[in-house]
């Protein structure tokens, strides 16, 4: 995952607890997209527990899985985007993590979520 402006793509992760399954959060990302205006580059992928995430040979996102799960995180949004670094690709996970919340959770809920993208070499936490 690279983070340079040229050629790079962007990646950053929506770790968040959930009840339902990743299908009822599927369903709901298209009407999402088109409210947050979110770029057509950019790949969404819903993970349904986030130990099921394919971390590579990447230790860094090994520990961050590791922390979600310790959490009590259930599901992991990641995104990538062309042409974009990992910070622009975070921003996006923030509005459609806030799209999440407004579509799928009673707003009595708590929602515990937080966005992690890599800067340099180290993961960079923002809690939602």
């Amino acid at each position: 995952m690279t983070t340079n402006d040229t050629g790079s793509v962007g990646t950053a992760y929506g770790f968040f607890y959930y009840g339902g399954r990743a299908s009822q959060i599927s369903q709901v990302l298209p009407k999402i997209r088109k409210r947050t205006e979110t770029p057509l580059e950019l790949a969404l992928e819903v993970v349904e527990g986030v130990d099921n995430l394919n971390t590579g040979e990447d230790s860094g996102l090994t520990n961050v899985v590791r922390r979600a799960h310790e959490a009590h995180m259930s599901h992991v949004l990641q995104a990538t985007v062309p042409a974009m670094g990992n910070r622009r690709a975070a921003n996006f996970v923030g509005n459609i993590m806030n799209g999440i919340y407004a579509e799928l959770y009673d707003r009595t809920e708590p929602f515990n979520a937080g966005i992690v993208y890599q800067r340099g070499e180290q993961y960079v936490f923002r809690r939602k």
